[in-house]
């Protein structure tokens, strides 16, 4: 199973071989292992596959075991990692290193261990391991968990690098959030942001300023640092060309610091100051604050922003990734003139992004005045608001460290402050990207598609956003009145973890062009759902794109998006939209049916009979242990199920049919509204919306028996759809499916499964409404008239495990 999977990621198996010959290994790997004999004994002994990359220094040593139980064998002779961390040691063993005169030391060096069968799940185990240098211990790379591409492998070490530095962010942010313990968490990054261009070396002489407080603050006292402190800020950021109004906002957050008796009498200033000097400015000049996908500059206002308990869904402040700033100007067709603007910028990553790409155009035109086109893209072409006072002076700093100080960006309130559409006015902004604060109630805060409409007004080309997913689906008359004026041009779903762990928010990006009445007749909108970006979510680095394969995904990304692509109406929707309909795409796509298989019925006939062995025993009310409940249905059910491979199943002929309408195939009922504390206990099974116990509630008596539904297809406000095989009652959270004729339980466990595969289009705010059962269609197969194959849905259900007994 291994030679298959090295075979499906297009190597040539034979360099994965046990054919360890000098001429392959290269002499240094055969000195290693003519002594490495698991027993010890000095003999030679080879892992069972080696891959060696003499180019890129890449070693990758295997160690496979056909039983999985061997996996953790502790004996070096039968285990798996055992005999695989024998082999890794082989290579960093102190007399070799001597006697090899440190040739491994820039070798990236991988030892896998796998045992059973790779192309099962369940059936096999997968450990990676590497070699640390600075701890001298074998580390496990839990992130990697089975074979990858040679570039994967390699980029997993620049991950692993990255990894070193984001460790030194956070042990940093940590060891700073300390050391102000108790100064004002809000305050804190507004000292820190101080504190960092206190260090920062003015690279212009304009004004015949040089910034010698980096060589001078160690021999300072806790006094005259902060004397010193204020006037040194000011300085460097007037030579910037920040104003007088900022300037005097930043004396005003930091008056703080000459009445704080703790940070007057000790050194804490003088140790966050070594410690920014030490441990982390030196970080920003490296590849990661450059040629790096990870933003490292990014990840240390982030961290220290968590430490202080600043930076939260909550509060609304969530920061942008920097794939995804940067993809913000790849959406648009960018001019080296533009004008660039955001309304709430954080620390101004979109800014930074807009400032880098106007750059990246200049310097690859055939300009001839592009040093001063560039000073002109700082000084005059970007423009930010912040409310925030911490953020505010976040951006200012982040941008200074840029190489840029030199942007306008306001601390003021976008939305309600006459001054925004003054600076607004006078900037003449063409392009605007935002990520807006979650969470807006309208009320004290306002809500995310207010900011889009305030951009939207005033960008004369395009405008960006990124915001929750009920941003393009509530809100109908704010939304149509944009059409009025904008054109919406693509919506992109983005992957549910994206600002993971700091935040669990379904989001998507839309781009507008600007100034455009959006024409229903003519426009097509293009939706696509971008399922996943690439990055990995790790417990101390966040996400990040560990394999390397972030640029080609935005690559496939910027293509789909293209008019010539072809929609497959699953991912890919390109269709005309009324200024009524949802901007999403799951309102416009089709059910993806590619996935079903045997499975996903077998799951629906089992959760219905645990229900009904419930249901029968008269346990759904009660609280029972899992160990309670396998022994009621134990007795009750008598057989398990026999563990098989699913098989898929084949839909080609199958054709598709409306829920309810014309020529649908049910009848609709709706519930009636029922809450909680208006219950009478009674003997009527009442459904509302749940999956546990196919969304039984409690026993009432508000309606009699002839009011009730008869056994049907219930659907709820999630989607989650049941057969119920009994009389019931539900609440206005559940919509009821049925025809004249009762339907017969092996159908409607058919039916269920079928519409359960359209419940991903549900959740994050968006119900499922008579609307969506009106618009939705369902796959079935069908006779040769056309019509829905009753019969071999039926004998389908009797045919499965289980099925028989049902």
């Amino acid at each position: 199973s291994v030679t298959q999977k090295l075979q499906s990621l297009a190597y040539n198996v034979a360099d994965w071989d046990d054919s360890f010959t000098e001429s392959k290994l290269i002499s240094e790997i055969v000195q290693v292992l003519k002594t490495s004999s698991k027993k010890g004994n000095g003999n030679a002994g080879f892992p069972d596959r080696i891959f060696v990359n003499k180019h890129e220094k890449l070693l990758i040593l295997v160690e496979e075991k056909s039983n999985v139980k061997d996996h953790d064998n502790p004996d070096i002779e039968k285990g798996a990692i055992s005999g695989i961390k024998w082999y890794l040691s082989r290579f960093f063993n102190t007399n070799l290193k001597k006697e090899l005169k440190g040739f491994f030391d820039n070798w990236k060096i991988l030892g896998i261990a796998v045992s059973g069968d790779l192309s099962v799940e369940y059936q096999h185990k997968f450990s990676c391991y590497t070699f640390d240098a600075k701890s001298e211990k074998i580390i496990l790379l839990n992130r990697v968990v089975n074979f990858m591409t040679e570039e994967q492998f390699l980029a997993l070490f620049n991950s692993l690098d990255e990894e070193k530095a984001v460790a030194i962010v956070s042990s940093s942010s940590k060891k700073i959030n300390i050391l102000l313990r108790n100064v004002d968490s809000q305050k804190r990054p507004i000292l820190l942001s101080a504190l960092m261009i206190c260090l920062h070396r003015v690279k212009s002489n304009s004004e015949n300023y040089i910034n010698d407080f980096p060589d001078h603050y160690k021999t300072y006292s806790a006094k005259t640092i902060i004397t010193n402190l204020l006037d040194t800020v000011k300085n460097i950021l007037k030579v910037e060309g920040i104003p007088n109004e900022k300037l005097d906002t930043l004396s005003t957050e930091l008056a703080f610091l000459t009445t704080d008796q703790t940070l007057n009498n000790s050194d804490i200033l003088k140790n966050i100051l070594i410690e920014l000097e030490t441990a982390v400015i030196p970080l920003f000049e490296t590849q990661f604050a450059t040629n790096s996908n990870y933003d490292i500059i990014g990840k240390f206002y982030e961290e220290f922003l968590k430490y202080a308990g600043v930076s939260n869904t909550k509060k609304g402040i969530v920061l942008t990734p920097r794939h995804i700033t940067t993809l913000f100007t790849k959406l648009v067709d960018l001019r080296d003139n533009d004008k660039i603007v955001d309304i709430c910028c954080g620390t101004g990553a979109f800014l930074i992004a807009g400032m880098n790409a106007l750059i990246n155009k200049i310097e690859k035109s055939g300009r001839t005045d592009k040093n001063e086109a560039i000073a002109n893209v700082k000084t005059n072409q970007l423009l930010g608001f912040e409310l925030n006072p911490t953020m505010y002076i976040c951006a200012v700093s982040n941008m200074l460290f840029r190489g840029d100080g030199k942007s306008s960006i306001f601390n003021y309130d976008s939305i309600h402050n006459p001054k925004t559409q003054e600076e607004l006015d006078k900037f003449g902004a063409t392009i605007g990207f935002i990520n807006p604060p979650y969470s807006g109630d309208g009320k004290h805060t306002p809500k995310e598609i207010t900011f889009l409409t305030k951009l939207l007004d005033n960008c004369s080309r395009y405008a960006v956003i990124i915001a929750p997913l009920s941003t393009y689906f509530k809100e109908d008359n704010i939304r149509e009145a944009i059409l009025e004026k904008h054109t919406l041009k693509y919506v992109i779903n983005m992957p549910p973890d994206l600002f993971m762990p700091n935040a669990a928010t379904n989001t998507a990006i839309a781009v507008f062009q600007t100034n455009r009445s959006f024409d229903p007749t003519t426009d097509e909108v293009t939706f696509y759902d971008l399922k996943n970006d690439g990055f990995v979510l790790s417990k101390n680095q966040g996400r990040t794109d560990v394999y390397n394969r972030w640029e080609n995904i935005e690559k496939q990304l910027l293509e789909t998006l293209k008019p010539t692509s072809i929609p497959d109406e699953i991912t890919l929707v390109r269709t005309k939209i009324t200024p009524k309909d949802e901007w999403i795409i799951h309102a416009h796509s089709k059910t993806d049916y590619s996935t079903l298989c045997e499975e996903n019925f077998i799951k629906s006939v089992s959760d219905y009979m645990i229900f009904e062995a419930k249901r029968d025993l008269d346990i759904l009310d009660k609280e029972l242990t899992e160990a309670e409940l396998f022994l009621f249905l134990k007795s009750y059910l008598k057989e398990t199920l026999n563990v098989k491979k699913y098989n898929q199943i084949d839909t080609t002929n199958w054709k598709e049919f409306n829920l309810i309408g014309k020529n649908g195939l049910f009848d609709y009922q709706h519930g009636s509204r029922l809450v909680k504390p208006e219950r009478i206990v009674g003997e009527i099974p009442l459904i509302t919306a749940g999956m546990k116990n196919q969304g039984y509630a409690q026993t009432i008596s508000n309606y009699e028996i002839e009011d009730c539904y008869e056994a049907g297809v219930t659907i709820d406000m999630f989607s989650n759809s049941f057969f119920q095989n009994f009389t019931f009652a539900a609440d206005d959270n559940i919509y009821i499916f049925n025809k004249p004729q009762k339907l017969n339980k092996y159908i409607g466990l058919f039916l269920v499964t079928i519409i359960k595969k359209q419940q991903y289009k549900y959740g994050y705010g968006r119900q499922f409404r008579k609307e969506d059962a009106e618009k939705n269609k369902i796959l079935l197969p069908v006779i040769s008239d056309g019509s829905p194959d009753w019969n071999f849905m039926e004998n389908y259900i009797k045919n499965l495990p289980y099925g028989d007994l049902i």
